[in-house]
């Protein structure tokens, strides 16, 4: 006999952003990330808080997935079904405990099949709305509101002095408190969720965009987020996670003519297998665009989850770009020797859906980050990985794709502004193309009003482009063949825009706007 238990972290998204501060996002990955560990992840990580208590209880337990606020694990025996419900007790407490105001869903089942198990449990979980512990006092008109929460503010000891936050000397609620106090300051800079993405502990990163002060004019003891001195503040939100791994595992459980199902141990295996490739591909996009950029150590970047085959990450908005793509091309090289193993001679591949929202450090990240998943979800694309890139220039942030897909009718016709899911190879014909416009033979003068004008009169846009098209022939030759093959991969030669109504020049516009100085000069001309 089995039984299944399986916990998920629900509405982790306003758990984490709930502030839009940097520090308590912070925090809050970490509390996420301490609910559970595989233990196959880079040295110096944490256990996690189910295998303590699982190891405490003295519970033997197959683990699927214990991360990223997931903890998927069976038992086996007679008085398995009741060891795991002793053991959610426990874990539902120390959840409450650990992570204060975090919602979950949790169910258990048995089954003398293991796999049958498990989808009952999902099953059970998922009939539940998420729930989360109460919170006292409850809020009153008595009670004044926290003021980042709204709300109950709580004293406890060690965290609070006079009922103020001994971090920040605000008012603040119970959750915010425990957010705050897992970024301690004591220890500036440490994260175990860090450690997962770059396993070194010589690494530093940030919990602060800018110098915090406190009322005296005192620097507080926080990791500010390094950006070069005469840059832009520009900051990337990025989801990405893979595409059909549900599937993928109901595959692997079903027999068909030319395979039998993978027995639970092997399914768990490649289960955790995923994982580490997701973790190989975002370590090697770390060191090869991330870690060099690190200033005193301090690294440009915030992770926030890492778990089984998704990542988020506030990154630097510069570098955003070249990390999104060579995590991909990793997860899909890793990936893909992992599937070989289990599903040998089948040819199946993994491939990733990103989303990617550029901003200002001013903006409110949290429903940045909303919309970054929604354009994660729009880039899912079968057998194919995609990318879904938005720079945010007003206050208003799309929360849905119906907002940014509309096609806009100006004079002149009617133009796509945005391309909803970019290939890799569309993706790199963009930053050439950004490259290019930015070349001094070609952003000067009237090829630079080209793309506000797209904006406004598409016909008066073409007009102008046509002419800048000739200026630039005349200066550089070389410059105007390359800016040719480019345009051309769009189908938007001759009047910047496209037979399918997309406007190339809007998003590489915006793509060069994202890093001003990087302009590969040497390769445009």
């Amino acid at each position: 006999m089995f039984a299944a238990y399986l916990f998920e972290a629900k509405q982790i998204q306003t758990y984490i952003f709930a502030t839009s501060k940097l520090r308590d996002a912070a925090g809050a990955s970490e509390l996420i990330n301490a609910l559970g560990h595989e233990g196959l992840s880079p040295p110096n990580t944490v256990a996690g808080l189910a295998h303590d208590i699982l190891a405490r209880m003295g519970i033997l337990a197959n683990v699927y997935r214990s991360t990223g606020g997931v903890l998927d694990l069976t038992v086996a025996g007679n008085n398995a079904l009741a060891k795991l419900h002793v053991f959610r007790a426990a874990f539902r407490l120390a959840v409450a405990q650990l992570a204060p105001g975090l919602a979950y869903a949790d169910g258990i089942a048995p089954d003398a099949d293991e796999n049958a198990c498990r989808k009952a449990a999902r099953v059970n979980s998922g009939s539940q709305g998420p729930r989360r512990g109460v919170a006292y006092p409850l809020i009153s008109p008595m009670i004044r509101p926290a003021p980042r929460s709204g709300g109950v503010p709580a004293d406890v000891v060690g965290w609070t002095k006079g009922g103020q936050c001994i971090i920040t000397e605000e008012f603040a609620d119970l959750p915010t408190l425990a957010k705050r106090n897992k970024v301690k300051p004591k220890a500036p800079g440490a994260s175990a969720v860090g450690l997962q993405f770059a396993p070194d502990k010589k690494w530093l990163w940030p919990d602060v965009f800018e110098k915090d002060e406190d009322d005296s004019g005192k620097t507080r003891n926080n990791v500010e987020f390094p950006f070069p001195e005469d840059g832009p503040k520009r900051i990337a939100m990025l989801h990405a996670d893979a595409n059909d791994m549900g599937q993928l595992f109901e595959e692997a459980a079903k027999a068909d003519d030319s395979s039998k199902p993978l027995t639970p141990t092997k399914i768990r295996e490649m289960s955790v297998a995923i994982a580490k490739a997701t973790g190989d591909a975002v370590r090697a996009a770390m060191a090869a665009h991330v870690l060099p950029k690190a200033i005193d150590k301090v690294v440009p970047a915030r992770p926030i989850i890492l778990g089984g085959d998704d990542i988020s990450i506030i990154l630097r908005a510069d570098l955003a770009l070249d990390f999104a793509q060579t995590f991909v091309r990793e997860f899909q090289v890793t990936s893909a020797a992992v599937l070989e193993r289990f599903f040998e001679g089948q040819n199946k591949a993994l491939t990733m859906k990103v989303g990617i929202v550029i901003l200002g450090i001013k903006r409110p990240f949290g429903a940045a980050y909303h919309l970054c998943e929604v354009l994660a979800k729009g880039a899912k694309v079968d057998g194919e990985s995609r990318f879904g890139i938005w720079r945010l220039t007003t206050s208003a942030i799309p929360q849905s794709l119906s907002e940014l897909t509309e096609d806009t009718t100006l004079p002149g016709g009617t133009i796509r502004l945005w391309e909803k899911a970019l290939t890799d190879a569309q993706l790199c014909d963009l930053k050439r193309l950004a490259a290019l416009l930015a070349h001094d033979d070609v952003g000067r003068g009237a090829m630079r009003r080209v793309p506000d004008l797209m904006r406004t009169d598409s016909e008066m846009a073409k007009s102008v482009y046509r002419r800048a098209l000739e200026v630039v022939k005349k200066r550089n030759s070389g410059v105007h063949g390359k800016l040719k093959t480019a345009l051309d991969a769009f189908g938007a030669w001759d009047t910047g825009i496209g037979s399918d109504g997309y406007c190339p020049l809007l998003q590489a516009h915006d793509l060069g706007m994202i890093d001003p100085t990087a302009t590969d000069v040497e390769d445009a001309a």
